[in-house]
């Protein structure tokens, strides 16, 4: 029960306004509101650990594939035919995606805690855009889908994580090439300045707009055909917005369905507030 009372003036006289409010329904209402999102947290941690579990499992497996396919190359050698190299090229990338998508899984959840704050470096950008590239290559001549690259080659090195930003470009590359038909084409722009501003842009499916708003959140799938026929962790643009916005930086993305899509971010080219360290070259690789 609420109880609001006042002194109030009833035809020119004193007088006392007392209102009684039964809140019975409200109150449980707002019980019952606590505890759904009691169990959502708690179902959230379940999938959480599940996932950790299953992607913990599944890296062992994985890791002696990689080598048996690596070592299985080096044993033929100058023996293998084109089709053997086929096949050998196909497990490595299929592991590869495999490898990827368990990253992803593992890290997420500390990136969305902030524990996996950037490790800031002395980062050339146009390094990391050709390093992507060819990783993705030989799946988007799979699709003869043509990717070019529009950057500087002696960009100037900024501050930035080295390997976090090549996961953010990485998962646009992907996700472009991806949901691009064949024949399609996907750019990759770098602008040097400060900030620094990188966009891919495809000529994919598309976006609806009334989903745009959506598509960094994670596990979010577009109601599309083609997203749904399409396997994935639907963590990879939650993972480049918390990349980007852990720089101090912003993303944005434009989309028209049937034309294509534009996924632009931008990072500041210096970091004053932070230690940033000069890393080995391996650090991109």
């Amino acid at each position: 029960m609420s109880v609001r009372i006042r002194q109030i003036d009833y035809d020119a006289q004193p007088a006392i306004y007392v209102l009684l409010r039964d809140i019975t329904e409200t109150r449980r209402a707002q019980e019952e509101m606590q505890e759904a999102n009691r169990a959502l947290r708690k179902l959230d941690r379940m999938k959480t650990d599940f996932l950790n579990t299953v992607s913990h499992e599944l890296r062992t497996p994985l890791t002696s594939i990689k080598w048996s396919a690596d070592s299985l190359t080096s044993l033929i050698g100058k023996y293998q035919n084109d089709k053997v190299s086929r096949l050998l090229e196909i497990i490595r990338n299929d592991n590869q995606r495999l490898t990827s998508l368990i990253e992803q899984l593992l890290d997420f959840p500390r990136i969305e805690a902030g524990q996996l704050a950037p490790k800031f470096a002395s980062a050339n950008l146009h390094a990391l855009i050709e390093a992507s590239v060819t990783d993705i290559l030989p799946l988007a001549q799979q699709k003869s889908i043509a990717i070019s690259v529009d950057a500087p080659e002696s960009d100037p090195a900024m501050d930035a994580d080295p390997e976090q930003v090549r996961q953010a470009l990485d998962n646009l590359l992907g996700n472009a090439v991806k949901y691009t038909p064949e024949g399609g084409s996907v750019q990759v722009s770098l602008r040097a300045g400060d900030p620094v501003e990188i966009t891919v842009t495809d000529t994919g499916i598309g976006i609806a707009e009334n989903t745009l708003k959506h598509v960094f959140e994670k596990f979010f799938r577009a109601e599309q055909p083609k997203v749904e026929a399409e396997n994935g962790t639907r963590l990879g643009l939650a993972i480049v917005r918390h990349v980007v916005e852990a720089h101090g930086g912003n993303v944005d993305v434009t989309s028209e369905l049937g034309k294509g899509s534009r996924f632009r971010f931008t990072l500041p080219a210096h970091q004053p507030n932070k230690k940033v360290e000069n890393p080995p070259e391996t650090s991109i690789q």
